[in-house]
């Protein structure tokens, strides 16, 4: 009997799902450890954010007040440099008083977006690659990411801006991977609800504005391609609404956005700036299994034009069958595409470029890569090989290795210094940071 169960603990899939499951509970166990045993993260820009967000809840006493300004569409401008989304979060969880103690509701507030973003990507994954296991490894590899764990850490914007942007890479293509239903209300509040929930996590930072507008776009264009007018009109109503709530604040901060891109004062050259992003904020075990979805779609690519170029004698006919055979995915797929190639040219542009703007490419080419895997049909037989397998557990314990590097030794585990010497972020930062000396003390040095 024990032999049996030492054979089962062995088995390469019993062994890959123990470590999937222990993973994402350890992570969550360091989240909300971070939360009641550490010092938390505290910068100029985040403690704005606390002073607003203790205002703003002392202000409006009303928790039904609270709600809506996270639900429906506001176009209140913070200090006209900051959008609302985030901020009417963190008020909420004061509203709903998470914790007796200010600082650990914002937290815990951060831990719910984190949550979200666990929830949203492995749904997004097994929608992919129907792979359960795979879709669990690369959860775990996603939210151990440097700049994800770390990021939530802060009481700033961007915890808002990660799960939004992947929840316009998930919701649409849910919507249109569901089958129509000929129930004509059914499907107007499918797209009603779709666009809803967008338009919710729509007021994010302004310089993600540009990936919810793509997106809400192509969804229009999409659910169009796929003559799904019912759905259509209840994601555009809504979408309309949200718009123009909106539209005046986002062209408001436009400027700010453009005046701070055009300083150099942060300015580092991109030698500097990929091993950085790569190293410190993307981390090395995701952006290898990013860059292998992107290789094994590559060659899938490939192989299919190589194919459709044989059928037909020249390029135009083989790009006519494509714009003929295209459907909603297909639309959703080139939104993200521009996405990326939109952001990846600001950063070349930017005169400053710091580690933040690394978010955006990030995110595109998630959601690009997962609805690749599902448009070209990478076979689920694929994530199940023992070498995708083996694959998968290396990057795992490799990202585990370098979380408790990054978390418990580097810098004295945070005793002596917030952070290291660099000119850039660093984003994981150790669980225990040095004492604040006064109020006005700040972890970034």
């Amino acid at each position: 009997m024990i032999n049996n169960k030492i054979h089962k603990l062995l088995n390469l899939n019993n062994f890959q799902n123990i470590l999937v499951i222990t993973s994402l509970i350890g992570i969550f166990f360091l989240r909300i450890y971070a939360v009641y045993c550490t010092v938390a993260i505290k910068t100029w820009d985040d403690a704005g954010y606390r002073k607003y967000a203790l205002k703003d809840a002392s202000d409006n006493t009303n928790i039904v007040g609270a709600i809506q300004n996270l639900i429906f569409p506001n176009a209140h401008i913070l200090d006209h440099t900051r959008s609302i989304g985030y901020h009417s979060w963190i008020v909420l969880g004061l509203k709903l008083s998470l914790s007796g103690n200010t600082e650990q509701t914002f937290q815990l507030s951060n831990v719910g977006l984190f949550f979200i973003q666990a929830i949203v990507i492995f749904c997004f994954a097994n929608w992919a690659t129907a792979n359960k296991l795979f879709s669990g490894t690369l959860t775990f590899l996603y939210l151990s990411s440097p700049i994800v764990f770390g990021m939530n850490r802060w009481v700033m914007t961007e915890n808002f801006v990660m799960t939004g942007l992947l929840l316009f890479g998930f919701i649409p293509v849910r919507l249109l991977s569901y089958n129509y239903h000929p129930f004509y209300r059914r499907e107007i509040l499918a797209g009603m609800i779709t666009a809803w929930i967008m338009g919710i996590f729509g007021s994010l930072r302004e310089y993600a504005v540009p990936s919810y507008l793509l997106t809400s776009l192509g969804t229009i264009a999409a659910l169009a391609r796929e003559k799904r007018w019912d759905a259509l009109w209840g994601f555009s109503g809504i979408f309309a609404i949200f718009f123009f709530t909106l539209l005046g604040g986002w062209i408001e901060l436009s400027s700010f956005v453009l005046f701070r891109s055009s300083q150099s004062q942060y300015f580092h050259s991109l030698s500097e700036w990929f091993p950085h992003v790569i190293s410190y904020a993307i981390g090395i075990p995701l952006t290898i299994l990013l860059t292998s979805i992107s290789f094994l779609l590559t060659q899938k690519i490939c192989c299919y034009v190589h194919i459709e170029l044989k059928k037909n004698t020249t390029i135009k006919d083989a790009v006519h069958l494509f714009v003929k055979k295209m459907n909603g995915l297909h639309i959703i797929l080139i939104a993200n595409v521009i996405s990326l190639i939109l952001y990846s040219l600001l950063i070349l542009m930017s005169s400053n470029r710091v580690v933040r703007p690394v978010i955006m490419p990030m995110f595109s080419l998630i959601n690009i890569l997962l609805i690749g895997i599902r448009i070209v049909k990478v076979p689920n037989t694929f994530f199940s090989r023992k070498l995708t397998q083996m694959f998968c557990i290396l990057l795992i314990i490799s990202s585990w290795s370098m979380t408790y590097y990054q978390l418990l030794i580097a810098f004295d585990g945070g005793k002596s210094f917030a952070h290291p010497a660099y000119g850039l972020e660093y984003y994981n930062h150790p669980l225990y940071l040095r004492k604040l000396s006064s109020e006005n003390d700040m972890h970034v040095e």
